[in-house]
């Protein structure tokens, strides 16, 4: 749940740091270019952990079920 949250928020960021380049000079939109991608590139990460993540939890259930406990 908390990744969907840092997810979203952002995306939400992403987009009005979009929204906001269109009207930036030069020096600025560079500086926020570099923040964005930065900010893309840490979304992409937490996209890997979360897939990491529910491969992890599969295995585990699988695992589980292949335990007798009688």
């Amino acid at each position: 749940m908390r990744i969907q949250v840092i997810r979203k928020s952002i995306k939400n960021i992403v987009q009005g740091a979009l929204i906001d380049i269109e009207s930036m000079n030069e020096d600025k939109l560079k500086n926020i270019q570099s923040n964005v991608d930065r900010i893309f590139r840490y979304y992409q990460d937490l996209e890997e952990m979360d897939q990491a993540a529910i491969i992890e939890l599969k295995e585990m259930h699988k695992n589980k079920n292949l335990i007798n406990l009688d």
